[in-house]
């Protein structure tokens, strides 16, 4: 049996990645094989192409990290999940092609009301932001929530979850656009994500006290800044570096407001904490139910324009998630 998937044949970024005609893979022990509705991109997915992720592969791989579809195959021991079982899940590699291999540990059921569109654009940004609000974050109702780079799709999913907890929500956003975007979305405090002055705006933003918990996806000077903008026993959780500059906290800052700095990698809770995992993703299907988060999905593209797409991702080109769909 063969499929159409996009390869990587060298570490490179920007790169020009070939559809080709590969063999199907069949799944282990533990693993399930998943016709491919649709696949999610994440910027993650440029640097493990550019071979600067810390889960570093060697080509020729199938890129890709999210997707939804239909189980087609399941290995010998698997219980989880049965034939034509509608999920969802993250994967090391392998999401950007007509079938994949998906570990159980990183399954999840993909709620009857949603389309596989949206649950392609769910799995990562939503866990992402629910482990690194209520896990990591320690989030409780009424606190103040800072969240930078609010219009990408973990930004965006973040501050769903924070407004659904019952959370004020401040969120950075860059162009005007972005910025009307977020603020549709509730309650929200919305800032421009320029760093000059983000203390100040942030400290009147929140009558002096400063915000309680920093979500932060950008890095650089912002996650600085907004790290001075912590109350008493704040908490910074750092999700990612968008902004391509990792940055240095001061130590004393830390230790005179009594802050902690929380790193978050979302893909070892799956594998380390699956009940707890399967509990968060219970919640956030209720969430969904409710109508209190909902994937935007910004534009589909079939394999062959996975070029294209992967460009307008770096280029912010979209509010929202893309996806691929391999059937289109």
């Amino acid at each position: 049996m063969t499929m159409r998937a996009v390869v990587c044949e060298e570490l490179r970024w920007p790169a020009r990645l070939p559809v080709a005609t590969v063999a199907t893979p069949e799944p282990g022990p533990g693993q399930i094989l998943v016709e491919v509705a649709a696949a999610g991109l994440n910027f993650a997915d440029t640097l493990v192409i550019g071979g600067t992720y810390q889960e570093k592969l060697q080509p020729p791989f199938i890129p890709g990290a999210e997707l939804a579809g239909t189980v087609t195959k399941v290995g010998a021991d698997v219980t989880k999940f049965r034939l034509s079982d509608r999920v969802m899940g993250q994967v090391v590699s392998g999401a950007y092609a007509e079938q994949a291999l998906l570990d159980v540990a990183r399954a999840q059921r993909v709620p009857d009301e949603m389309p596989f569109s949206e649950a392609a654009g769910f799995f990562i940004p939503y866990g992402t932001a629910a482990c690194g609000l209520f896990e990591r974050g320690r989030l409780k109702p009424e606190e103040t929530v800072l969240v930078t780079g609010a219009a990408g799709g973990v930004g965006r999913a973040a501050v769903e979850l924070a407004l659904a907890r019952g959370a004020r929500v401040i969120a950075t956003a860059s162009g005007a656009a972005r910025r009307a975007a977020i603020a549709s979305m509730g309650d929200v405090t919305v800032l421009d994500a320029d760093h000059a002055g983000l203390k100040e705006r942030l400290l009147q933003a929140t009558g002096g006290k400063g915000v309680d918990i920093v979500f932060d996806v950008v890095g650089g000077e912002l996650a600085r800044q907004a790290l001075r903008a912590l109350a008493f026993e704040g908490r910074f959780v750092i999700v990612g570096f968008a902004s391509g500059n990792i940055p240095n906290f001061p130590a004393n800052h830390l230790l005179v407001k009594n802050v902690d700095v929380i790193g978050l990698y979302w893909g070892v809770y799956q594998t380390h904490l699956p009940e707890r995992t399967d509990a968060m993703f219970e919640e956030l299907a209720k969430y969904y139910r409710q109508g209190a988060i909902r994937p935007h999905i910004a534009a589909s593209f079939p394999l062959e324009k996975i070029n294209e797409a992967l460009a307008e991702l770096v280029a912010h080109k979209h509010i929202g998630k893309l996806i691929v769909d391999p059937k289109s």
